[in-house]
């Protein structure tokens, strides 16, 4: 998810929020990140990954989502909560 105001800038220092990230290398594992800063210059993000234990993400419907809250991000995957964003968790505008 993007900014549509791009008050910080450009990307990434406007912010982006990925709900969901899954790389083909490794389908058991996903990612909810954060990502802000300045293009060709300190570019921050705060990630964290869900593994599954028995099968990778491909076996089955998964549902990916985030409860954003004033001061408090959370991702979850099948309405389990696996990382928690705050502003203090962030080197850059929230």
């Amino acid at each position: 998810m993007l900014s549509t105001d791009w008050k910080y800038g450009g990307w990434p220092a406007s912010g982006e929020i990925d709900v969901m990230e899954l790389w083909g290398t490794n389908p058991r594992s996903v990612s909810g990140s954060l990502n802000y800063g300045t293009w060709g210059g300190p570019r921050a993000w705060v990630t964290a990954p869900y593994v599954l234990n028995n099968e990778d993400y491909s076996q089955k419907f998964h549902t990916f989502s985030i409860d954003w809250q004033p001061g408090v991000i959370q991702f979850l995957v099948d309405n389990v909560v696996y990382q928690t964003r705050r502003p203090q968790d962030l080197n850059g505008p929230w």
